[in-house]
């Protein structure tokens, strides 16, 4: 935590909005076996932990969305949570579709997966959230994808027609889909015509016996496909890049997605199976 407020300072004046890696408060424990010792790393929105970012916040002048291990209203529950903190260090409050006003962003794919050599266990610490929310700024409507919500393209089609125009996405990535990493992130924001920010780990971590060595590639891709910046996949890096938000109409314009859908022929995979 103190690392990263420390590299804030480095951002004062320049940039709109600051993103985080995925639970950037602590390692990605979920990786190790199950240890009861972890819940104590949870904190409220209102904890200590928070409220030190909304002061760097204020300080540089910045959104920042702080992804980290919430504590909830009731005892005993737990999320992966994104809290976005405005310039003025107040929370930004989301919209879900039918009106009710959140937070924080919580992830809605929590996994438990033995691939490869992955192993993952995130239900055993968390619950899942309960949809989609978009947080209006003064540069416009934002929303979030945590880690594996960006594998369901029903994910990325919400926050687009609820008025999204960047999704930013935390993750903790590594393993055998490097190479899917950047390819994946431009075909979901040309299908969805939004701005993809995505800010992964890098580099070796150790949790336990385990490790894990994560393979970085942060990115921004444009809604027209087009990858704007990416970062190393082996050395920690800061990743600035300036984008121009009328570039989301101009492409629903030329490139007619929303115009040409047919949501009447796609009831059947909302039906539970």
């Amino acid at each position: 935590m103190e690392r990263n407020l420390k590299l804030l300072d480095r951002l004062k004046g320049k940039t709109d909005f600051v993103l985080f890696p995925e639970l950037s408060t602590t390692k990605y424990w979920v990786t190790g076996r199950f240890d009861r010792k972890r819940f104590a790393d949870a904190e409220a929105i209102d904890g200590p932990t928070v409220r030190a970012f909304a002061r760097k916040a204020r300080e540089i002048s910045s959104h920042i969305l702080l992804p980290f291990y919430e504590k909830g209203d009731v005892e005993g529950e737990f999320f992966s949570s994104v809290v976005i903190l405005s310039p003025y260090g107040k929370v930004v409050e989301g919209a879900m579709p039918d009106g009710r006003r959140v937070r924080s962003y919580r992830k809605n794919h929590l996994s438990k997966e033995h691939f490869r050599d992955l192993v993952i266990d995130e239900v055993s610490y968390m619950r899942a959230g309960q949809g989609f929310p978009v947080f209006s700024t003064k540069y416009g409507k934002i929303g979030v994808l945590i880690c594996r919500d960006r594998w369901f393209p029903e994910s990325w089609r919400m926050l687009g027609l609820a008025g999204a125009e960047i999704v930013f996405v935390p993750t903790a990535s590594a393993g055998s889909l490097k190479d899917l990493f950047v390819p994946s992130m431009r075909t979901w924001c040309r299908e969805n015509q939004v701005f993809g920010a995505i800010a992964n780990k890098v580099g070796k971590e150790n949790v336990g016996r385990r490790a894990t060595d994560y393979f970085g590639l942060s990115c921004v891709v444009g809604p027209d496909a087009r990858l704007i910046k990416a970062c190393s996949d082996r050395l920690p890096g800061v990743l600035t890049v300036q984008v121009d938000l009328t570039a989301v109409s101009v492409t629903r314009q030329l490139l007619p997605n929303y115009r040409d859908r047919r949501p009447e022929l796609y009831a059947e995979i909302s039906r539970p199976r």
